[in-house]
Order: structure tokens, then C-alpha cells, then sequence
């Protein structure tokens, strides 16, 4: 969740990310941190692994709506081409390994998100 406001931020009221309809089930770092706290203290958590993900899956259009409720003003998504996305990203330095990278992360978002693995408390 924390990628909305360190490296997705709301720029002109909107989130530009290339994702089409994709959606994903957004994970705040602090429950990663709970678990991750139980799971290093606890041993009924020894040798288990753990598919995390946070409790809906959302595309960012929806994403946009709730932050509009939540801060009071209309945000909203555009669907930024992915020619678009990547030259922007090239031209404002970022490497491009690093561009690629993004890039495949961005794709794999306009896929079908994970199933739910709840671990709140």
C-alpha cells in the first residue's frame, strides 16, 4: 500500500501506472512486519512458507476512488500506455535494468492477482 505514496503518488489528482483493468492485492508493510515478527519468535512457523497478500484484490481505478473518499479530493486513474510509461521512466534516468524490471512487474499486475492468504489477527 505504501507504493501509492512513495512511488505511485497521485500526480495532477491521478495515478499514472500502466496496468489496464489488472488489479492486485495491495499488502500495508506493517502487516508484513507483524507476521514476519511471529514467524521469526514463533517456531510453529519453522520451515513454513507464506504467500502474502492484503484482504481484497483492487484494480487501481478503485484504488484511486478510495483515496478520493479518504483524502476528500477526486483522484483519479489513467491507464498510461506502456511505450509511454517506459520512455517516461528512461527519460527522467532511471536505468534501464531497472526500467525493465518495473516494466515486468507492471505486466504481471494485468494478470490474475493471487489467491487470499488473510494473516491479520
Amino acid at each position: 500500500m505504501q507504493n501509492f505514496i512513495n512511488y505511485f503518488p497521485p500526480r495532477d489528482d491521478a495515478i499514472y501506472l500502466p496496468w489496464g483493468n489488472g488489479k492486485a492485492s495491495f499488502v500495508d508493510t506493517r502487516d508484513i512486519a507483524t507476521l514476519a515478527a511471529e514467524a521469526l519468535t514463533s517456531e510453529r512457523h519453522e520451515g513454513r512458507t507464506y504467500t502474502l497478500t492484503g484482504p481484497a484484490a483492487l484494480g487501481i481505478a478503485e484504488v484511486a476512488s478510495i483515496l478520493s473518499e479518504l483524502t476528500g479530493r477526486e483522484i483519479n486513474y489513467v491507464d498510461v500506455p506502456e511505450s509511454a510509461a517506459r520512455d517516461g521512466m528512461l527519460q527522467a534516468g532511471v536505468p534501464q535494468w531497472q526500467v525493465d524490471a518495473l516494466m515486468e512487474l507492471h505486466a504481471s499486475n494485468k494478470q490474475e492477482p493471487l489467491g487470499r492468504c488473510d494473516f491479520r489477527h
